[in-house]
């Protein structure tokens, strides 16, 4: 499956904020709404009651390692 071109037409369902790539799991760039969805068996799983809420440290982080403000989800630049 090609998710890059995936993740320019999908967006976390309940924030409607574009998707950043982790491993195994699609991570809302939204800083309020912090949610991932894990993908399995190369589909991923956008449904909000089955996604896991990430601290807003362990976000930041995520979003710093992907080239993103820790604070605002944004890329950086």
């Amino acid at each position: 499956m090609n998710l890059q071109g995936l993740l320019e037409l999908i967006r976390c369902p309940k924030s409607k904020a574009p998707l950043v790539h982790d491993g195994e799991w699609l991570v809302s760039s939204d800083p309020g709404c912090r949610l991932k969805y894990e993908i399995k068996q190369e589909i991923p799983v956008l449904i909000p009651e089955e996604a896991v809420e990430m601290s807003t440290e362990e976000w930041g982080s995520l979003m710093e390692k992907h080239g993103r403000d820790r604070v605002t989800g944004k890329i950086a630049g």
